[in-house]
C-alpha cells in the first residue's frame, strides 16, 4: 500500500456533525482518518491522513481559542470499535477532540476514554 508525505487540506464554511463522517468517507474503501478543527465562526478546517501515519502537529491546523475538534476514523471493514491506531492518534491532537468511527453510511461517535498508545487510559 502506497502513502503520501503529506495530508490533503480542504478549507471551507458551514457547521458539520458526526454524520459529515458518512459524507467524507462514506465511499472509501480504506483506513483513513481526518482531522477536522472547526471555529466559533462555523469555518471548518480539513486535514485528511493515512491512519497509520500517527497524527501530530502536522496533521491538525492550530486550533482557535473554543474551536472544536473531532477525529473522524474510516473502517471499510465494518468493526466500530476504534482500533490502537485511532488511539495514538487520538492521543497526539489535543485534549478534548472527539472521536468518530466511519463505514459506510454508518457514522458511531466515540464515547469511551481516550487511550495513549500503551491502551491505557489517560489521565
Amino acid at each position: 500500500m502506497e502513502t503520501r508525505d503529506k495530508p490533503l487540506r480542504v478549507l471551507c464554511r458551514g457547521w458539520v456533525e458526526a454524520g459529515f463522517g458518512v459524507r467524507l468517507m462514506g465511499r472509501l474503501h480504506v483506513e483513513a482518518s481526518a482531522c477536522v478543527v472547526q471555529s466559533r465562526a462555523g469555518e471548518l478546517a480539513l486535514t485528511l491522513f493515512d491512519s497509520y501515519a500517527h497524527a501530530g502537529a502536522a496533521f491538525c491546523p492550530p486550533a482557535p481559542e473554543g474551536a472544536r475538534i473531532t477525529l473522524y476514523s474510516n473502517h471499510p471493514a465494518g468493526n466500530m470499535e476504534p482500533t490502537q491506531d485511532d488511539f495514538q492518534n487520538l492521543a497526539g491532537l489535543p485534549e478534548g477532540t472527539g472521536l468518530v468511527i466511519v463505514c459506510g453510511s454508518r457514522c458511531v461517535r466515540w464515547e469511551g476514554g481516550r487511550r495513549a498508545g500503551d491502551g491505557q487510559e489517560r489521565a
